[in-house]
C-alpha cells in the first residue's frame, strides 16, 4: 500500500501498488507522475531548503522562471507564484534553445525542462550553454531526460543531421536528412515520443556523459536525485532517467525578501494546516516542511538584522570620525604633532 499527498495540487492518494512508475499517472486528481511531482519537490527544495506542495509555496514575483515545453499540470500554479513563463518551440510563447533573444540573457532564477533536450537538434552542448547564459549567477537548472545509467557515452542516432525530414511512405516513417557536405542518408525504425510522427528522438543520453556536458557548458555542480520523497509520491525504484539540478551557483533570496517570504510562509502553512485538518492520515505530516522553511528564513531574517545594526554601526562611526578630523583643534594638534590622527580616506 503506497499513501501520499500530491506536491502539486494537494490531493490524497493511496495506491495498492507499492511501487510508482515514472510515467504512470499517480494522483487521482491533477493526473500527475512521480516525474512531474520529482520536478517540484527539487524546485521547491532549491528555493526553499525544504520539500513542500504548491499550495505551500509562498508568491515572490521576484523570483523568475522559464519553462521549456513545461507540463501544463503545474505551470499554472508556477505563475500565480513566480514570475514564470512557459514557453514551446511550435507556438507562442516561443522559445528556440538553440537560438534564444538576447533579452533572455541573464534573466532567470530558475528553468525547468523536462524531456526535451532528447528531441534538441545537435549539437546539444549549444543548448546546455545557452541555457547557463540564460541563467542568473546563482540560477538553477532543472532536468529530466532518458539517459542509461552509468553509462559513459550518449548515443546520437543521427550524427550528421543537418536539413531532414520526415516522410511517411506507405504507413512508414523515414527520415531523409540532407549532410552539411550535400550528400543524402536516410533512416527507418525511427523511435518517437507521444506516437508515431510527433516527437522524433534524436539521442539517448548517457549518465556520465550527460553530467559531463552540463559541466562543461558552465554549471558548476550537477545533482541526480538520489534520495525518496514518499510523503509526496516521490518514489525512484530504477536508476536511470532520475531528474538532475544543475547549478550556477547555491540558490539564495535577496535579504530584502526574507521579512515578507517569512510572512507568507507562516501564513500559509497555517491555511494549509486548516484545510488537511480532518482528512490527513496520520502517517504523513505535510505541514512539516513548510515549518522547517520558516525555522530556516528566520534564521536568514536575524542574519540580515545583524548585518544591517552592523552596517548601520560602521556608518555612525565613520562619520562621526569625519567630522572630528575637521575638528580646528586637532588640524592644530596635527600642526604641532600631537593628539590623534585620523585617515578619513577608508
Amino acid at each position: 500500500m503506497c499513501k501520499f499527498v500530491c506536491n502539486i495540487c494537494g490531493a490524497w492518494n493511496s495506491s495498492k501498488t507499492p511501487q510508482l512508475d515514472r510515467e504512470a499517472v499517480s494522483c487521482v486528481q491533477c493526473k500527475s507522475s512521480v516525474r512531474y511531482r520529482s520536478i517540484v519537490h527539487l524546485l521547491t527544495s532549491e528555493l526553499f531548503g525544504r520539500s513542500m506542495t504548491l499550495l505551500e509555496v509562498p508568491t515572490i514575483k521576484q523570483v523568475r522562471g522559464l519553462g521549456l515545453t513545461d507540463w501544463w499540470g503545474y505551470d499554472g500554479v508556477l505563475s500565480d507564484r513566480f514570475t514564470y513563463t512557459n514557453t514551446f518551440y511550435e507556438r507562442e510563447p516561443r522559445m528556440d534553445i538553440l537560438h534564444p533573444g538576447p533579452e533572455h540573457t541573464g534573466q532567470y532564477d530558475f528553468i525547468i525542462s523536462s524531456e526535451v533536450f532528447e528531441h534538441v537538434h545537435p549539437p546539444v552542448e549549444e543548448a546546455f550553454a545557452n541555457v547557463v547564459r540564460l541563467l542568473k549567477p546563482n540560477g538553477f537548472f532543472i532536468l529530466t531526460v532518458p539517459y542509461v545509467a552509468g553509462e559513459e557515452v550518449t548515443v546520437e542516432h543521427y550524427p550528421s543531421l543537418n536539413d531532414y525530414k520526415i516522410v511517411e511512405i506507405e504507413g512508414e516513417f523515414i527520415l531523409v536528412n540532407r549532410t552539411k557536405d550535400g550528400s543524402i542518408e536516410t533512416f527507418r525504425d525511427l523511435k518517437f515520443h507521444g506516437g508515431p510522427g510527433n516527437t522524433l528522438e534524436l539521442r539517448l543520453f548517457g549518465e556520465r556523459d550527460l553530467e559531463r556536458k552540463l559541466l562543461t557548458a558552465g554549471f558548476r555542480e550537477v545533482s541526480i536525485l538520489k534520495d525518496n520523497c514518499a510523503q509526496f509520491g516521490v518514489q525512484w525504484h530504477e536508476p536511470w532517467s532520475r531528474p538532475i539540478i544543475a547549478r550556477k551557483e547555491q540558490f539564495s533570496f535577496p535579504g530584502l525578501l526574507v521579512w515578507e517570504l517569512a510572512r507568507q510562509v507562516e501564513s500559509l502553512q497555517k491555511t494549509y494546516a486548516e484545510q488537511c485538518q480532518g482528512s490527513q492520515p496520520q502517517t504523513i505530516e505535510p505541514g512539516a516542511p513548510s515549518l522547517g522553511t520558516l525555522d530556516s528564513l528566520r534564521k536568514h531574517k536575524e542574519l540580515v538584522l545583524r548585518y544591517d545594526k552592523l552596517a548601520q554601526d560602521f556608518s555612525t562611526l565613520r562619520t562621526q570620525v569625519s567630522m572630528a578630523s575637521h575638528s580646528r583643534w586637532l588640524a592644530l594638534g596635527r600642526m604641532l604633532g600631537i593628539g590623534p590622527r585620523f585617515d578619513d580616506q577608508g
